[in-house]
């Protein structure tokens, strides 16, 4: 049964039951008449219910259909119905918003009109499509009425014809205009990055945690000679080779444990290649994975500089190392005459000269003093230029330097009518620990300046502590010379430099004294100024840092009566190849106790140690046949087989090289004497040696004496 007449039937019951309510309904049950007009009257009712609901029907039919109509002009999307052949039959006004135009004017214009001459195949191709029954979707780019472009996404279905209905493609247009743009943007950022990547100077790539490469750049492949695909399934290791493939597998643990790692390997070729790199690496995170994202610069130049460096600093060094060694064999060979120069004008002065012989005698002997200055200060710039200067770790006085400096240089002050002064000021400290001997030198030549270049007045040496640099000692030696001009005063410290040219004509000095004293100080940690008027005088000023330490017995007072020790003549063997020495040496030891005997090389010292007993041997180190070194080494050899006690040896040296004392130590030698040597100086030697075993044969004694008869005694 259909739903109709269900319906009615219940208009029917509510109208009867509407009916049978009123007062009448009773009286009028029981005529028939009545009972017509009573179904008449239902039928009224029914009548009027029903046009009652066709009204509303009405009415709600009229609103769904202007709902209808509202969602379609309104929708998001444009419709478009258009006859089989594109001609437009109806639009919605958002498709004709969407298009630019008047919805009315749409009606009968073909739609191919707003498509762009270059999409215009791809609309019939998506009509043609369309017109076989398929559903189809494309993009086109459609130009509106003011010419301006919009991006459209276009869903068309085909309508068949039915009944007298003709057949119809009904399409949806959706404006995609903002999504191109974000597309476009997208592609052109990618498109920089791209190239971006591919325009760096390096490699670089995208490794994901299971060692695979997600992406890299054009140079990466031109380097590695590999296609994308060969890259795209290859692995880091296949890149590396021998102890590098292991660093770089190393480097890339790091990379995803710790963050971050630099390294340097080959990049192999795939012809076999390699090209040193320097990479770096960064782990990232994409979404939530981590990767490794990383670069590589070819360092082949700089590969290429650092062994043309390294060629150049050895060519360098060797160069510095020919230059000393011409240095020091220059300076063994001017030493070894000068000792005899030296030596025996030290000789003739101590004789009966005539006054004309006397004043020649100092003038040379003054002269080979000068030119020994000249050679040290030679040696000692060509060592510090070269690295290979050295400074001692000792605990010494200062105020024992500054008064044996100027014991030392008060006579020269003196021959020329100068005064010389020191001043220690209290509170300095008994011991510091550095070099004394360097210390010493850079006061000499400070003096030795200030006497060259003051003609009368004085000179005054002043040891304080720095009143601004708390834990520093401050040196100072001013005269009242002929000064400094101030244009002059910041280049006197530099190499070959004095005040002006007629100096070193009138004064002599080659201008390295200066320049050593400055780079000695900056050695130990000071600094070396000056301050000067021009026509009166200079004070010069350095620092040394007082690094304090316990003063030693021999700085901490007078030495112990009850060590007095009597002293004996030695047996001395000199092993000695030049003549010249040889007579100097006898010449210095004929007035003494002591007997010399003298050798000529290696070889015959050995000789002569075997045959006879000798307290001291004073050896040679450069000699013909065998050095004094290896004699020294064999002498100590010997003695060990024979269980004798060891010989006093002294190392004799024309080499003044930094380092010449320990080499003589390390062969055996218990002292070391460097050429020219003073007869002071080498008597002052031998006492010591003489002492020692005057000392040693005490001890000796008294070890057989009771004990009450040597108690308390210190060997």
């Amino acid at each position: 049964m259909s739903k109709k007449p269900k319906k009615q039937d219940a208009i029917r019951r509510i109208a009867a039951a509407q009916l049978a309510r009123s007062p009448l309904a009773h009286a009028m049950s029981t005529r028939p008449v009545d009972r017509l007009g009573h179904e008449l009257h239902v039928h009224q009712i029914e009548l009027e219910m029903q046009n009652e609901e066709l009204r509303r029907t009405h009415l709600e039919l009229a609103a769904s259909h202007d709902r209808y109509v509202d969602l379609y002009d309104f929708a998001p999307v444009g419709y478009f119905t258009l006859k089989d052949n594109g001609i437009i039959l109806e639009a919605n006004l958002t498709g004709a918003a969407l298009l630019g135009v008047e919805r009315n004017t749409l009606r009968r214009r073909r739609f191919s009109r707003f498509v762009t001459t270059e999409e215009i195949l791809h609309w019939h191709r998506f009509l043609s499509v369309i017109r076989r029954g398929e559903r189809q979707s494309c993009e086109l780019v459609l130009r509106r009425r003011d010419k301006s472009v919009l991006h459209a996404h276009l869903d068309g279905l085909y309508a068949a014809s039915q009944d007298n209905t003709p057949a119809m493609v009904r399409i949806t247009l959706t404006d995609i205009s903002e999504r191109k743009q974000a597309e476009d943007a997208l592609r052109k950022e990618r498109d920089f990055t791209r190239e971006m990547v591919n325009s760096l100077p390096g490699v670089f790539y995208l490794i994901n945690q299971e060692g695979r490469f997600q992406a890299w750049n054009r140079r990466f492949e031109e380097v590695t000679g590999y296609t994308p695909e060969e890259i795209l399934v290859a692995s880091p290791a296949a890149f590396f080779q021998g102890e590098e493939l292991a660093i770089i597998t190393e480097r890339v643990r790091e990379v995803f444990t710790q963050g971050f790692a630099v390294g340097e390997a080959s990049l192999v070729a795939k012809n076999g290649t390699m090209t040193p790199h320097y990479f770096v690496g960064q782990r990232i995170e994409l979404d939530g994975m981590p990767y490794l994202v990383g670069m590589g610069l070819d360092i082949s130049e700089r590969k290429r500089m650092e062994n043309a460096l390294r060629e150049a600093k050895e060519q360098t060094e060797m160069a510095s190392r020919a230059k000393g060694d011409f240095l020091t064999a220059m300076s063994h060979e001017i030493r070894t005459p000068m000792n005899v120069v030296l030596g025996m004008s030290e000789m003739l002065l101590e004789t009966d000269l005539a006054a004309e012989q006397c004043h020649l005698v100092q003038t040379m002997h003054r002269s080979g003093k000068a030119l020994l200055g000249v050679i040290n200060d030679v040696l000692d710039f060509s060592r510090i230029e070269a690295g290979r200067f050295t400074l001692s770790e000792v605990a010494f006085s200062p105020r024992q330097v500054v008064e044996e400096t100027a014991h030392l240089m008060r006579v020269a002050a003196e021959e020329k009518g100068l005064v010389l002064l020191e001043e220690v000021a209290s509170g300095i400290p008994e011991a510091v620990l550095g070099d004394d001997g360097r210390v010493r030198q850079v006061l000499i030549n400070l003096i030795g300046n200030a006497i060259k270049f003051t003609r009368n007045g004085r000179i005054c040496m002043r040891l304080t502590r720095h009143l601004q640099e708390p834990g520093t000692l401050l040196f100072c030696v001013s005269d009242t010379g002929i000064g400094i001009a101030p244009e002059h005063i910041n280049r006197i410290f530099e190499l070959f430099t004095q005040a002006d040219s007629g100096i070193a004509r009138r004064y002599g000095g080659t201008g390295l004294g200066l320049t050593i004293s400055r780079k000695l100080m900056e050695l130990m940690g000071g600094r070396i100024w000056v301050e000067s008027l021009l026509g009166q005088g200079s004070t010069f000023f350095f620092t040394l840092p007082a690094r304090l330490v316990a003063a030693p017995s021999a700085l901490a007072g007078p030495v112990d009566p009850t060590m007095e020790t009597t002293t004996r003549s030695l047996h001395i063997l000199l092993a000695e190849d030049s003549p010249d020495n040889q007579i100097l040496f006898q010449l210095y030891l004929r007035k003494t106790r002591h007997r010399l005997v003298v050798v000529n090389d290696g070889f015959e010292a050995v000789a002569r140690v075997r045959e006879e007993p000798f307290d001291l041997i004073l050896m040679d180190i450069q000699m013909p046949n065998m050095d004094g070194y290896a004699a020294t080494l064999a002498i100590r050899q010997w003695e060990k087989e024979e269980k004798r006690p060891p010989l006093a040896i002294m190392a004799l040296s024309a080499h003044a090289g930094m380092g010449k004392r320990e080499e003589s130590l390390a062969a055996g030698c218990d002292g070391h004497l460097t050429k020219p040597i003073k007869k002071q100086t080498l008597l002052e030697a031998i006492q010591h040696v003489a002492e020692s075993i005057s000392r040693q044969d005490l001890w000796d004694a008294m070890q057989h004496l009771p004990k009450e008869g040597h108690a308390g005694y210190r060997p």
